[in-house]
């Protein structure tokens, strides 16, 4: 009798050994990924720039982050949507890439790309009625967000990848929004330490490109009204020469008629029509030249925007 309620107690305390395996396999998967795997030392470094708590810095080793060149970048992250945010990372079979993005113009971009990628590692593991008291935040979070680079962004994951709404929702105002409700912000201290020093990481290169987009529009601005004082001023100066002309036709006339005091009379308001013809195309060649200059400085911003576009393009390899 005593061996039998062993042998149960045995199989009872088995059963219960593999039920919690069973309940908490993500753990134990983390967990032994954590202790048998050594980041990159890039990868590290990122880890000790955006300051994670002890749960965060477990999930982040637990998805292996790696920040990768070109191609292997590339490869890891092939058949995954792109995010349509201001980062360049992707998450899959829950393993975190980061690109490495060189251009120290751009710094930041890696910092706010390890917590974005991050944060989908987190939201991947939280329980579901987690999921759903945290999107409930989310949403009524996004519902009052009025900058349109957010709006457009969410807009094209609506279109793109509707069913990951929550999923970017949860990293991107993790990382971009500053100021959120204090619950939220909560969930977030679990695994940010200074959630701040990532938004401002990221406003402070997003306003790279910002800065540029407002300089170049600001240089279109200008061209598109020096353009219009050339053409009022060009059409204004078909007047004043067709009024030259006849004016002349009327000196030459009155000349020929033997009308000299008439001629002589008539020749200061010929010589004024003049000058003011000559100050006009003075004018012009100003308006020209200013419309020329502005176009070399707008074309060297639009190539220096171009050109970090490129840094951000995994696909872009420089010759």
């Amino acid at each position: 009798m005593k061996r039998r309620v062993l042998s149960g107690l045995g199989v009872l305390v088995v059963f219960s050994a593999a039920a919690w395996a069973l309940l908490n396999r993500q753990w134990l998967r983390d967990s032994y990924i954590v202790r048998s795997t050594t980041l990159q030392p890039a990868s590290e470094a990122l880890r000790t720039d955006i300051e994670l708590t002890s749960k965060g810095d477990f999930i982040y080793k637990a998805s292996q982050a790696a920040v990768e060149e070109p191609n292997e970048f590339n490869q890891a992250c092939r058949g995954v949507a792109r995010e349509q945010s201001i980062v360049l990372g992707c998450y899959t079979k829950q393993r975190m890439y980061m690109y490495n993005v060189k251009d120290q113009r751009l710094n930041g971009v890696k910092q706010v790309t390890a917590a974005h990628e991050l944060l989908h590692a987190v939201y991947e593991r939280m329980p579901e009625s987690e999921q759903s008291q945290v999107n409930n935040l989310l949403e009524s979070t996004a519902a009052a967000i009025t900058d349109q680079r957010f709006k457009d962004t969410m807009a094209e994951y609506r279109r793109n990848e509707p069913g990951q709404i929550n999923n970017e929702l949860h990293s991107i105002i993790g990382t971009e929004i500053d100021v959120i409700p204090e619950q939220l912000e909560q969930h977030y201290q679990k695994y940010l330490q200074n959630r701040t020093k990532i938004v401002r990481y990221a406003k402070q290169y997003e306003q790279t490109f910002t800065g540029l987009d407002d300089e170049i529009k600001g240089y279109d601005a200008a061209l598109e009204s020096l353009e219009q004082q050339k053409l009022t001023l060009e059409s204004s100066l078909q007047v004043q020469q067709s009024s030259i002309e006849a004016q002349n036709r009327r000196l030459e006339a009155t000349r020929a008629s033997g009308d000299i005091n008439g001629y002589n009379n008539a020749v200061p308001v010929y010589n004024n029509q003049i000058r003011e013809y000559n100050l006009a195309i003075s004018k012009l060649k100003q308006i020209v030249a200013n419309y020329n200059e502005i176009v070399k400085k707008r074309n060297t911003l639009a190539t220096t925007q171009n050109d970090l576009a490129k840094q951000l393009d995994s696909n872009y390899q420089p010759l």
